[in-house]
């Protein structure tokens, strides 16, 4: 255990206790929310049998996860914008063990819900033919809600959910609880409605093996009716429960996990602070280190006692040593991400390959070659228009003139020559197909189809446009386009994930910098922020310029470069820029005494003049 984790333990060690009594609470709820109409037959009962079952079934599912994920946490080690990506980060897979602890929680939460004396409100509803088949419902159940939980573990990593996002300002609780609630709402509603679809479409494709294996097991050889198993409304009815409390459940622990564990700590009461932190920033771990630069950054912008202890840290003989120390780690950080940028900005990832000139052969034949004519001639408007084309603007856009019926008799024999054979509406005239007559019997067999088929397409018109608007939803686009970009099994968008996946450390390390830099106009008595600014300002202008490059090259790239330009890169370069534009500010009418170089001191006048 390092100097700053055991630093921290205590704090952990009080965000686990914390974590643990909301998990209780939230397992508590959802019992009582989903059994307190269980009430009416008793207290007693429901609170021994309803409350105290379910509720531990909750907490152990809840439990599960929640352990397997904050251990991820603690012990995940730091990435390297330039490691090997893995076919997992291609495919945005999560790990063994969190597909596991999900499927093992949302079984147990299915299992809560079909001990509890309700089963969703209602127990006779999903039992209803209990007496004919009692256990194929309750095994393609648990089934389902099993892959329920993998699809979701892969849906929290694809959505980058397994992420922490530390506030830049300290908030309570149930303010940044407040704060997500209406999004997490409408999160777990369309997650809920996605997952009764995913859950129609099983059932559809795999409920008659899933059924027939069932009772091979428990010995029961009754399979259901297909009508029966599909168009049932009890077990459709538990199933969106069971996804809806699964969900909602799981977007809780999420919203905890990011509101508990993104805290920024202080070491200010370790027995020697500085000493601890500056230890911190070289941790091996990635969830220690973030909270380092969390730190640093949080005291250098709102504790003015200990920021200005960082410039008057002398120890004997003069020497500051806080101050070097700190900008010799943000720098390293910030050299790092230079240095990366540079490299895979050189690779394969961004180069297009370019269009090669024709050789003096192909160059010689292209030019002898004679141009088709045909190709230059003009097209006619029908020569290239279908069938169905045809039928809609003569059959539909075209109304029929009224006509006697002389008139038509008169016509039947030109209209059955110009009328192709399959298109003819007249029974009577169209002769014996497949040795069957036309007669009344399959007339009115034509004409209930017709019926069926106005029914279908009226249905049809009205599934369309529900999908439509479940298309047009920004969350399934972008699911789809999560969707297709891991398909495409391309390995560049995962690289430049990696690449800027400690987009944090980044903007903390410039903001502080940047703030430190900026109050040393007044706080630093001896002036060795100064004497390390123009090293800082050429430091930090080479990597805006390299990240710059980056991001103007992968969106010049085009379409082929989908993914290669992530939202962290956008975001690195605006706190960059931003430091450097306090820095200018700052320190405005000294900039013209320091030597700087060519290139720095071009971007410095596009910043002092306000060109950027």
């Amino acid at each position: 255990m390092s100097l700053y984790e055991g630093a921290v333990k205590i704090e952990m060690a009080s965000r686990s206790r914390r974590h643990i009594q909301n998990l209780a609470a939230l397992a508590v709820g959802i019992q009582v929310a989903s059994t307190f109409w269980n009430t009416k037959s008793g207290v007693w009962k429901w609170i021994l049998v309803d409350l105290s079952l379910g509720s531990s079934l909750a907490f152990v599912a809840l439990y599960i996860i929640y352990h397997i994920i904050i251990h991820d946490l603690q012990s995940q080690r730091i990435t390297r914008p330039l490691d090997n990506v893995e076919f997992q980060q291609v495919l945005r897979l999560p790990s063994l063990k969190t597909i596991q602890a999900f499927a093992l929680s949302s079984f147990l939460f299915a299992l809560r819900g079909l001990l509890s004396s309700h089963a969703s409100f209602n127990r006779q509803w999903i039992l209803r033919f209990g007496h004919q088949e009692p256990n194929e419902n309750i095994g393609f159940i648990l089934v389902y809600h099993v892959l329920l939980g993998c699809g979701y573990a892969w849906y929290r990593s694809a959505s980058d959910k397994d992420r922490l996002r530390f506030p830049l300002v300290k908030r309570p609780l149930w303010f940044r609880l407040k704060s997500r609630a209406s999004a997490m709402i409408k999160n777990i509603s369309y997650l809920s409605f996605i997952a009764l679809l995913g859950y129609m479409v099983f059932y559809f494709i795999f409920s008659r093996q899933i059924y027939s294996l069932v009772g091979f097991v428990f010995k029961i050889s009754k399979v259901r009716t297909f009508y029966r198993s599909y168009f049932d409304m009890s077990l459709l009815f538990h199933t969106f429960m069971g996804g809806f409390v699964c969900m909602s459940a799981w977007e809780w622990n999420d919203q905890l996990m990011q509101a508990i564990w993104a805290e920024v700590v202080s070491t200010n009461k370790s027995p020697d602070p500085y000493n601890t932190l500056l230890s911190g920033l070289n941790e091996s771990k990635s969830y220690y280190k973030h909270l380092a630069y969390a730190e640093l950054a949080d005291f250098v912008r709102n504790d003015p006692m200990r920021r200005a202890d960082v410039y008057n840290d002398v120890v004997v003989g003069g020497r500051v040593t806080t101050w070097p120390v700190i900008l010799k780690a943000c720098q390293s950080t910030l050299d790092e991400l230079t240095t990366s940028v540079a490299k895979f900005g050189q690779g394969k990832s961004l180069s297009q390959p370019a269009k090669q000139p024709p050789t003096i052969q192909e160059a010689a034949r292209r030019a002898a070659a004679k141009a088709d004519p045909t190709i230059f001639l003009p097209t006619k408007p029908g020569a290239v228009e279908s069938v169905f084309s045809a039928i809609s603007r003569d059959g539909l856009a075209r109304r029929p003139t009224p006509t006697t019926t002389a008139a038509a008799a008169s016509t039947t024999s030109s209209t059955l020559d110009s009328t192709p054979f399959l298109l003819q509406n007249n029974l009577s005239a169209v002769p014996a197909f497949l040795g069957v007559d036309a007669n009344p019997v399959a007339q009115v067999s034509e004409s209930v189809t017709t019926m069926n088929n106005t029914v279908s397409d009226i249905i049809w018109k009205y599934v369309q446009k529900f999908l439509t608007l479940l298309s047009q939803h920004p969350r399934t686009a972008t699911l789809v386009k999560t969707v297709g970009s891991v398909l495409q099994l391309n390995p560049a968008p995962a690289r430049a994930r990696r690449l800027f996946a400690n987009a944090q450390l980044y903007i903390w390390a410039s903001e502080t910098l940047s703030y430190l830099i900026v109050h040393s106009r007044k706080e630093d008595k001896y002036g060795v922020v100064a004497n390390d600014l123009p090293q800082v300002l050429e430091s930090t202008i080479k990597t805006l310029d390299s990240i710059e490059k980056y991001i103007s090259n992968a969106r010049l790239a085009g379409a082929n470069q989908e993914g290669m330009c992530p939202p962290e890169a956008g975001a690195i370069c605006t706190a960059i820029r931003t430091f450097v534009y306090a820095v200018v500010e700052a320190y405005y009418e000294y900039l013209p005494k320091y030597y700087f170089s060519p290139v720095t001191s071009k971007r410095l006048a596009e910043f002092t003049t306000f060109a950027i």
